[in-house]
């Protein structure tokens, strides 16, 4: 649909201070001209106005431009994005305090500052919500494996005393550990700054390597039923 119509289209997925569902979308990509062309996550800062140029730069190369952005991002200050660009008024929060990333108008102020710096360009953005997190087509066997493993390993670890269970992928499997709660309540596992290319917002061989042990396959192109 993109190539014969070009376009931008952004796609905003689940991810408040960690990339990797985010990063993820790039791991089926095709080949350099496929989407995701672009990939923002919550751990490098996020500038709007440097967004326009990557974006403005990829529509020149490719004549279209496919992004995917983690709700989470924030500006260099560490202001979430949603704040910059959407009227406090309409800001949502939880029992925290946090700012509401799920709901916000965030998708609107993104078209809005498209269609400011991109006049004529043709620009759709969509918050994806639960739906990459638990779209059952895209599980794999290694991810609902490793998954089983870590349900029947808490239950253990629950009949020995109690505890928290750590998963830690050791560049080649998923090993399962028990460790204090201390030790991880509060915490944020971010994706590691290798995953990504320094400069360049697509994923690095480190980052695709990790990433598509996790996802099924990529779709076979079928024909219509004609």
């Amino acid at each position: 649909d993109f190539r014969a119509l070009p376009g931008i289209y952004v796609g905003i997925v689940m991810g408040r201070h960690a990339g990797f569902l985010t990063a993820a979308a790039a791991a089926w990509q095709l080949d350099p001209d496929s989407g995701p062309h672009l990939v923002y996550v919550p751990e490098r800062p996020f500038s709007a106005a440097a967004f326009i140029d990557d974006v403005r730069a990829t529509l020149d190369r490719h004549k279209r431009c496919i992004v995917a952005v983690s709700e989470g991002v924030s500006t260099a200050d560490g202001k979430a994005l949603v704040e910059s660009l959407v009227p406090p008024e309409k800001l949502e929060r939880d029992a925290h305090g946090n700012v509401k990333l799920s709901g916000s108008d965030l998708p609107a102020a993104l078209e809005r500052a498209l269609a400011e710096g991109l006049p004529g360009k043709r620009a759709r953005v969509d918050a994806l919500g639960y739906m990459p997190r638990g779209y059952v087509g895209a599980i794999n066997a290694v991810d609902a494996q490793e998954a089983f493993d870590a349900g029947v390993f808490a239950v253990a670890v629950a009949e020995q005393g109690g505890g928290s269970v750590a998963l830690q992928y050791d560049g080649k499997k998923t090993v399962l550990k028990k460790v204090p709660l201390k030790n991880v309540a509060g915490k944020t596992r971010h994706m590691p700054d290798d995953f990504m290319l320094p400069e360049v917002n697509q994923l690095s061989d480190a980052g695709m390597a990790y990433l598509k042990r996790l996802v099924p396959e990529k779709y076979k192109v079928g024909k219509p039923f004609v």
